[in-house]
């Protein structure tokens, strides 16, 4: 008989990815440790209990385990018991296991599993770590990640709240791992900034599918303009940055329009007349020195600079 754990570094491994998610709960079940979200199980492992493997067990979405077990049958199999239910099974004892590849996996399988009340509770518990990690700690690896989280949890929830919820995640992404605010103690690395991107994107789409009003689209395009501004991809930066400042004029909030009008210009490339002219106005305003400030350190930072 062998003795469990087998593989006790193993196992522990598999023990921080599973323990580690929000809520969770470490049982025995059938002499195995096995890990519960809400009262219901999402993971366990199988240590030389219905063969000579070791393996975790996990819920998964429909149609996963026939794929993976398909296209993969050296690291992925049908559980015994469970399988019926669409569970995968994942071999621990390969030389070349994913473990990324497995951390996303536990994640959705405890989405899956955990009460929907108790995930949206959470989502929003997850929103407010993003904020602290970034302005508090100063840790945008950790914003980052917790962010993604966040964004991929409200999502599987998917209704009206969770949407609101998945989308101011998702613009404060955005904004965190955007270059341009040159904010002081924040390295972003080129990785970081397309995550960026593809959280901007994110925002914008959930806007929409919100029906969200005029200026907040605005602002969602200007994330996703200024984030190509940053990528070089100028042509559609200028797209983007056109809506904003025509959803900001619409809007009435003349701000938002002159400075989405300062991105455009350097975004185009428009002459340092024109630039200026938006500037001048924009230091007309109450609280326009700063947002001045703002396209000035974007432009240096990107080094962008209207035609003389």
């Amino acid at each position: 008989m062998v003795e469990r754990p087998s593989d006790p570094t193993t196992v522990e491994r598999l023990r921080k990815l599973c323990a580690g998610l929000p809520g969770v709960i470490e049982k025995q079940s059938h002499g195995e440790p096995a890990w519960f979200i809400g009262g219901k199980q999402f993971a366990t492992t199988a240590d030389h209990h219905h063969d000579d493997r070791l393996s975790v067990w996990l819920a998964a979405t429909m149609g996963a385990q026939e794929m993976f077990v398909t296209e993969d049958p050296q690291h992925f199999f049908r559980p015994p018991y469970v399988g019926h239910r669409g569970w995968l099974g994942v071999y621990l004892d390969a030389d070349d296991v994913d473990w990324d590849g497995l951390a996303g996996m536990i994640e959705n399988a405890y989405r899956l599993v955990a009460p929907k009340k108790w995930l949206m509770a959470n989502l929003q518990d997850a929103h407010q770590r993003m904020k602290d990690a970034y302005w508090k700690d100063r840790d945008i690896a950790t914003t980052v990640r917790i962010g993604q989280w966040g964004i991929a949890t409200g999502r599987a929830i998917k209704d009206k709240d969770a949407m609101g919820e998945v989308k101011g995640m998702a613009y404060d992404l955005g904004s965190f791992t955007w270059p341009g605010w040159d904010e002081p103690g924040i390295e972003l690395t080129p990785d970081l900034i397309v995550q960026g991107l593809a959280a901007a994107e994110i925002n914008l789409a959930y806007g929409g599918i919100l029906r969200r009003a005029d200026l907040p689209m605005s602002r969602a395009h200007w994330l996703v303009g200024a984030h190509q501004l940053a990528a070089g991809d100028l042509g559609s930066a200028v797209k983007e940055l056109t809506i904003a400042e025509e959803l900001a004029s619409k809007a009435g909030s003349k701000p938002d329009e002159l400075l989405c009008r300062g991105y455009r210009q350097l975004a185009a490339g428009e002459g340092r007349t024109d630039y200026d002219a938006t500037l001048a106005a924009l230091r007309r305003l109450e609280g326009g020195e700063e947002l001045v400030g703002q396209l000035q350190t974007a432009a240096r930072v990107l080094k962008l600079a209207p035609e003389e």
